[in-house]
Parts: structure tokens; C-alpha cells; sequence
């Protein structure tokens, strides 16, 4: 009987002892978790702003693989090009089978993304990449696959003209 009363006692001091640590673990939990969201916070902001991230809200994890991010894809698609001059002239014929790559890309891409943001992050990123204004390449003219392509083209032509007439002089 006398050692029943002992561990009871025993029990009711590690009772009270939890009780002590459990407040103190409350904070010290409550700092973590408080720490990670913060954390995570910047994480997905950073994300957003190097990649369009793609980040999901329902996993909460960062997911690479579900396809390339269209920045990796930018950067090993161009040299990085100077900002592209009013007469396409300085690029070349790779460069602007590059770019019609790239945007067949990033069409596909924006047709299976639900967010506008998304989108815009992609073009605004896609803008600087190649240096055009961003008013020049607008949503509209990538979902039409109008605006830029048919500029890339025409500047083509340009091109060969100019060859050509250099050929008379």
C-alpha cells in the first residue's frame, strides 16, 4: 500500500510538473509554428517573384516537378539578349525560332493556368527576358498568337530586303 501511495504521489508531481512544462511548451510551440508560417511567408513570396511560383495552396509545397518553370526554361532558351532594338535586325535567325519556341511555351502554359496573376507574372518575367515593353506584348497578343509573332516575322522580311538591296548597291 505504501508503494501504491508513493507512485501516486509521484504521478500527481509529474501531473503538476506536465501541467508546468505544457504552458511552457505552449509558447515555445506556439513561437515555432509562428516562426514557420513567417518562414513560409517569404518562401512563397521569394517563389512568386523568381518564378511565377508554383506554389499550391492545398499541399502546401513547392512542386518543381510538375513541369519546368518558365523562367529555367527563359534562361536556357536565350543567350540573354540586349534590349531588342525598334528593326529586329540585331537577332538572329535562332534567336527568333527561340522565341517563337518560347512562346508556343508559354501559350501552352497560360492556357492551364486558372490565375491571371500567373499569367501576368509569366509575361512581365518574359518582357525583361527579351526586353520588350510590356505594354507590346500584351495578354491578348499572346493569346491570339498575334502581336509578337507576326512583329518577329515581318522583321524577317525586313531583313532579307535589306540583304537583298545590299546586294545591288
Amino acid at each position: 500500500q505504501e508503494q501504491e501511495q508513493e507512485e501516486q504521489e509521484e504521478q500527481e508531481k509529474e501531473g503538476k510538473n506536465k501541467k508546468k512544462l505544457s504552458r511552457k511548451d505552449k509558447e515555445r510551440r506556439s513561437e515555432w509554428k509562428r516562426r514557420e508560417y513567417v518562414s513560409k511567408r517569404k518562401k512563397k513570396k521569394e517563389m512568386g517573384n523568381e518564378k511565377g511560383g508554383q506554389f499550391s495552396r492545398r499541399t502546401g509545397n513547392n512542386n518543381p516537378s510538375r513541369e519546368t518553370s518558365s523562367v529555367n526554361l527563359l534562361s536556357s532558351t536565350f543567350s540573354p539578349l540586349s534590349p531588342v532594338s525598334s528593326s529586329n535586325s540585331s537577332l538572329s535567325d535562332s534567336d527568333l525560332e527561340g522565341r517563337a519556341a518560347l512562346l508556343a511555351f508559354l501559350e501552352a502554359k497560360m492556357k492551364r493556368l486558372h490565375c491571371r496573376r500567373k499569367l501576368s507574372l509569366c509575361l512581365r518575367e518574359w518582357n525583361r527576358r527579351v526586353g520588350l515593353r510590356a505594354t507590346e506584348a500584351t495578354a491578348e497578343g499572346v493569346w491570339g498568337g498575334g502581336g509578337i509573332e507576326d512583329r518577329s516575322r515581318k522583321s524577317e522580311e525586313e531583313r532579307k530586303r535589306e540583304i537583298e538591296e545590299e546586294k545591288y548597291r
